[in-house]
């Protein structure tokens, strides 16, 4: 069998699009991948499309592998054939093994992260999450370099706070959120600009679409699809994800070659097709009485840091407020009202503000008119342009179901009570080091989120019984009172210095990724469907499309086609 080899990759040395999915899998979710694999391999090949996957089966005597799927195929295939968009009649199972690629295959002259992937695969030692992921993308960007670039990391997620992504087992790691960044931005700042980009981030992972994450991730990937709750495994249609792009690079091509001019890609439709296709896909999981939401946000540093200006604004109205009984007890209320995820550790911002600015026009206070026009401001940072949509930080939002019915895109870490953390978990102090809060931070001032989240902890926590019981309790033995004496005697000291996350009852320690008890909404109605998304169950032909976008155009631009 003849081996593939990144010699065989793109034409000419450059491809129209490299599209890579790292499959960041443990022994839970490593048999439900498999369907994801075969899925990718009978989406077929396009001529200048390269499709490469990392999978790491986290199972004892399975190797890592990397597939350059349907490269053969491709290679040899005659050359009006050198496009073939799904398997069409064939009803042939077709496997991986003739995509993988060797690690002595793999082109390592002078490309530093190919190098270090063909040592790790020949390697009988483990590499940890984070080198795993830098050594692939990296790899795909040396190798099989392209025009345009997209990404999905598939995994389990929650990053923020719990700064645990894609975690491996062997050796026991995962990838926090700064590291993230950091990988992201070593992938893509060294592309020619204007001539490569890096288009798509699409996060396969729970909890993932995050303000926290966009800041940090911002001017790495053009745009980021994410869930702001749960993302169930087979909720992406990898095969029908790729064909749609096969597709989309062919129609340009042939464009092209009439024209005699360089192909020409609308990337915005592109992403929005696959953002529908994702969602709609999403929706047949109602069929189990399952809910989720899907967002599309857009990682442009300029609308970013924008945000953040808006945000600082309310940051200081939020801890004006908490100084404040009344208004401390508005903002509670808000925060209880508002859509929360995964032990109600993340909230929704827009849903949050929203809470917030109908508790405060509610009262008639007009000292409450910054903070309700703080909140405003946010609301508006967040809300989609129907006749504009990418020109927005959400450029989509949409949902299914009634469990996460109140969600618009990105979620905050607001959990109710301050981390209880133990050694391996720094939850704040993680917090404090991603760019969301350092790039509110100065020697004299601090108008981060994590400002407002310290003084929020501080402000709302009720004390114990025995201190409102009694007060002020008579002293005791050498002027100590008995409050004073139990405080020292069971201070986080000795044993009981480090507890396990979860230590407050009936109340989210702030610890994401812990198990969920979803849903987080305390009471609402039964049965919620976005208008997007119930364009899944129109009862249009087969190829829908065309209809799908007349109708979007005529009643709700900001809804898309299939």
């Amino acid at each position: 069998m003849t081996p593939t080899t990144d010699k065989d990759s793109g034409v000419n040395g450059i491809n129209e699009w490299t599209v890579m999915v790292y499959f960041g899998s443990d022994g839970e979710l490593s048999p439900l991948i498999v369907s994801q694999l075969k899925a990718i391999k009978e989406a077929g090949y396009q001529e200048k499309t390269d499709v490469l996957l990392y999978f790491d089966a986290n199972e004892k005597g399975a190797p890592t592998r990397i597939y350059n799927v349907n490269q053969r195929r491709k290679a040899r295939a005659a050359q009006d054939k050198k496009t073939e968009i799904g398997d069409g009649e064939d009803p042939y199972v077709r496997n991986l093994a003739k995509d993988n690629i060797a690690p002595e295959d793999i082109d390592t002259e002078g490309k530093l992260f190919s190098g270090r992937l063909s040592k790790s695969l020949k390697s009988t030692d483990t590499t940890k999450a984070l080198d795993a992921l830098r050594n692939f993308i990296n790899y795909g960007r040396e190798n099989h370099r392209a025009k345009h670039y997209m990404l999905f990391l598939v995994g389990h997620g929650m990053i923020v706070g719990n700064d645990a992504f894609l975690p491996d087992e062997a050796p026991r790691s995962a990838i926090t959120l700064k590291e993230l960044g950091e990988a992201l931005r070593e992938f893509s700042d060294p592309m020619d600009a204007g001539k490569e980009a890096f288009e798509l981030l699409a996060l396969h992972s729970c909890s993932m679409s995050a303000v926290e994450v966009a800041y940090e991730l911002k001017g790495t990937a053009k745009y980021m699809i994410a869930s702001e709750g749960i993302s169930f495994v087979g909720s992406f249609p990898y095969r029908q994800l790729l064909k749609k792009t096969f597709k989309t690079v062919k129609e340009a091509q042939e464009d092209a070659e009439a024209t005699g001019a360089e192909p020409v890609y609308d990337v915005e439709t592109l992403i929005q097709k696959l953002y529908f296709l994702s969602l709609f896909n999403s929706t047949d999981f109602m069929l189990s009485g399952f809910s989720a939401d899907l967002s599309l946000c857009n990682l442009d540093p300029t609308i970013l840091r924008d945000f953040g200006a808006q945000l600082v604004t309310l940051v200081g109205e939020l801890k004006n407020g908490l100084r404040d009984h009344a208004t401390r007890e508005l903002i509670l209320l808000a925060h209880l009202e508002s859509q929360s995820y995964w032990n109600e550790s993340y909230t929704d911002l827009y849903d949050f503000c929203l809470r917030l600015e109908e508790g405060c026009n509610s009262r008639g206070n007009n000292g409450l008119l910054t903070l309700s026009g703080a909140c405003r401001a946010v609301i508006n940072g967040l809300e989609k342009d129907r006749s504009n949509p990418f020109s927005k930080l959400v450029v989509f939002s949409e949902h299914f179901g009634s469990k996460y019915q109140y969600s618009h895109g990105l979620s905050v870490y607001l959990p109710w009570a301050e981390p209880v953390e133990d050694p391996n978990e720094k939850i704040i102090e993680n917090y404090g080091n991603y760019l969301f809060t350092t790039d509110f931070q100065t020697e004299s001032n601090d108008d981060s989120w994590l400002s407002f989240l310290n003084l929020y902890f501080k402000k709302t926590i009720r004390p114990s019984r025995i201190k409102e019981d009694n007060p002020d309790p008579a002293p005791v033995g050498n002027g100590l009172n008995l409050v004073t004496f139990a405080e020292a005697a069971f201070s986080n000291v000795g044993a009981l210095e480090h507890k396990a996350s979860g230590a407050f009852e009936g109340k989210a320690s702030g610890a994401a990724g812990s198990a969920c008890s979803c849903p987080s909404i305390k009471n609402y109605e039964n049965f919620s469907i976005s208008p997007g998304a119930a364009l899944a169950f129109s009862d249009d032909s087969d190829d829908p499309l065309p209809e799908r976008r007349k109708r979007a155009k005529r009643h709700s631009p900001s809804q898309g086609p299939s």
